[in-house]
């Protein structure tokens, strides 16, 4: 099976202005074995851009096999499929441990690391003069022990989610944040086969 390299956009060659407002680019990329070449372009464009773009390899070594495209979907529709959220609010670490009760971390602190599975989170005051100071602590069951330890957010320095599932659904999350910042855009790739050993190097033309 032929590596994949996934490369940046493709180097723009050449750009027409007509007066009617539309422009034709034409761009090249130098690619070797398997790639996936990538474009972004607003939401708006894509429709013109999918009736009048062409891409070919013409070196005789390879091939396009496949263009797609980021479907349209509900992103709100998407992020109820997996199992986190991040709360709003100023207790977003506090309420985002507080939502995944059972799952196991691994906590470090000063002095040691605990791995265990989220119980909960209590609060404790502490009164010093005039003030009242309100901290919140994890109760872990500690995997090792099998006992419940309390672990002040003050004594916290990281945590880690040990659930690969967990893991990546808030990696998804948040990448879904961002892209929700970028929802105006969509990225559309093309995959270039490449026959034979694959190792000869070969230009992909393409323009709309």
């Amino acid at each position: 099976m032929n590596q994949q390299n996934v490369l940046e956009v493709p180097a723009v060659k050449k750009v027409v202005l007509f007066k009617h407002g539309m422009a034709f680019y034409a761009m090249k990329s130098a690619v070797k074995q398997t790639a996936a070449l990538t474009l972004q372009f607003k939401v708006d464009e894509m429709d013109d851009i999918l009736k009048s773009l062409f891409v070919a390899d013409l070196s005789g070594n390879g091939f396009i096999s496949n263009i797609s495209y980021d479907a349209a979907q509900d992103i709100d529709q998407v992020l109820k499929n997996i199992s986190v959220s991040i709360p709003g609010g100023k207790k977003v670490l506090e309420d985002f441990l507080a939502s995944i009760k059972g799952a196991s971390v691994q906590v470090t602190t000063a002095g040691k690391q605990l791995e265990g599975a989220i119980i909960g989170i209590e609060t404790t005051e502490e009164i010093s003069g005039q003030s009242i100071k309100i901290e919140p602590i994890l109760l872990l069951l500690e995997a090792s022990a099998k006992k419940i330890v309390k672990i002040r957010f003050s004594d916290m320095k990281s945590f880690r989610l040990l659930n690969e599932t967990l893991q990546k659904d808030l990696a998804f999350l948040l990448e879904t944040i961002i892209s929700r910042k970028q929802k105006d855009t969509k990225n559309l790739a093309i995959r270039c086969e490449a026959t034979g050993t694959g190792q000869e190097p070969r230009e992909i033309y393409l323009n709309y």
